[in-house]
């Protein structure tokens, strides 16, 4: 069966399912409020992920129609086509009409050199591998030394590989291989993995959840019969209702209590797929996980109606238009920093009024900024590094180099200006004000 045929057999078979859920022959869209029908009776498992899938195809919100159907499942298994590096694409394009398939091709490639967030923005987003057993197995046999297809290993090393690729399970394992009963106790095979891996993933390892020899007897017995997803999924939403470890009582295991939330140290996201994007950023320079650099939120000063809603210290109350006004004066926004962007020491340069070090590119103080460019400045007038004072002359003369668009009217300035001033600036006065000392000072 080719791919077009088997989309067209998957749509008649959702068609199908639908109109049990009491949508009419002959319609052409199915309504979200059937496909979540659909979903609770058949998978209510996926029925989470496949309800958001609806709201992004559903581009008038009136129900998805086959052409849209057919869009979304090319578009997903675009995202989940391997590279070369067997790591599936993260940063891809936003799921979009193309025009062609030259057109989308080209979309996946643009989004596809963006592999770290927050450079996958705009028209493409961070999309994370959906779960894969299967591909939790090859990962498992690659850590423990084995090839990826091999199709048993035994019971130690698999408890040592699946340690290191799953940390905070760690103290759970050897308890859950207990329950897997494995035909031979001193091996672990694919296919009692992979149905073991499906079921630690559906229902969790924290709280109150259905046992695991109750979980697989919903599972499909003979070949053509569907596993009954749906009582399996409600057997253990019914374990899930227990709160305690007393009340968490057979066909139900209690899996420990869940630990309360902790900051997530990004520095142990030792692949992509460990660096959560929400909360962490990978650097593709060093292969690292590094924490996201936050903003604090720019308070809205114009969204302020009244005088005891406008803050003295972030806005300004306009008696005249009775308006609460951005203070610009006393309150300037705070550059970003730019640099920290730069990944090579030899990018990282003063004249972006970035510094390295640490092994990072970070922006300048304003202190820094004024004491390189007063070092620009002796430099460029030919003065010892130790000067402390430059005449005004040469200080003219440097800006006539440096800034050649503006020399007449610098010069002709300094030819108008009070001759019985003092024409010296001080290292002090140029580290406390920068180059505006010139005019200042003198013009």
């Amino acid at each position: 069966m080719t791919d077009d045929e088997q989309m067209d057999y998957s749509w008649s078979d959702l068609m199908e399912k639908a109109e049990r859920q009491g949508l009419d022959k002959g319609a052409t869209k199915i309504p979200k409020d059937i496909i979540a029908k659909v979903m609770d009776n058949d998978d209510p498992w996926s029925k989470e992920r496949i309800m958001a899938v609806i709201d992004k195809v559903d581009s008038e919100k009136n129900g998805i129609t086959k052409d849209e159907y057919i869009a979304w499942n090319k578009y997903e298994r675009a995202t989940k086509t391997p590279k070369a590096d067997n790591k599936l694409t993260m940063c891809v394009p936003k799921f979009a009409k193309w025009a062609s398939d030259q057109a989308k091709t080209a979309a996946f490639e643009a989004c596809g050199k963006l592999m770290t967030d927050p450079t996958c923005i705009d028209s493409c987003e961070w999309m994370k591998p959906e779960f894969s057993s299967y591909d939790d197995w090859k990962q498992l046999a690659v850590k423990a030394g084995l090839k990826e297809d091999t199709n048993e290993m035994p019971l130690d090393v698999y408890l040592k590989a699946a340690k290191d690729l799953w940390p905070h399970l760690e103290s759970k394992m050897g308890k859950w291989m207990e329950q897997a009963e494995q035909r031979d106790p001193t091996k672990v095979d694919r296919g009692e993995f992979q149905q073991f891996r499906e079921y630690i993933h559906k229902v969790t390892e924290w709280g109150c959840v259905v046992d695991y020899k109750t979980f697989i007897s919903y599972n499909s017995k003979t070949e053509g019969t569907p596993t009954n997803y749906k009582d399996q999924f409600n057997k253990n939403s019914g374990c899930n209702t227990h709160t305690s470890e007393t009340q968490c009582a057979s066909p139900c295991v209690w899996q420990g209590e869940k630990p309360a939330e902790t900051e997530f140290d990004c520095a142990k996201g030792t692949a992509v797929a460990l660096c959560p994007t929400d909360k962490c950023m990978w650097d593709t320079a060093t292969n690292k996980c590094n924490g996201k650099v936050t903003t604090q939120p720019v308070f809205e000063c114009q969204n302020q109606k009244a005088v005891a809603e406008c803050p003295a210290d972030k806005c300004m109350w306009d008696a005249a238009t009775a308006k609460c006004n951005n203070k610009h004066a006393t309150n300037p926004t705070q550059p970003t920093d730019h640099c920290q962007a730069i990944a090579a020491a030899s990018d990282c340069t003063p004249d972006k009024k970035c510094t390295f070090e640490n092994n990072k590119c970070r922006m300048m103080t304003t202190d820094e900024a004024i004491r390189k460019e007063w070092e620009k400045v002796l430099q460029g007038s030919n003065l010892p590094s130790s000067s402390t004072t430059i005449t005004v002359e040469k200080m003219n003369q440097y800006f006539a180099q440096s800034d050649p668009f503006n020399a007449d009217a610098n010069f002709k300035r300094v030819d108008t200006a009070d001759t019985n001033k003092d024409r010296k600036i001080s290292k002090n006065e140029y580290d406390e004000s920068g180059p505006s000392i010139v005019h200042r000072k003198c013009f």
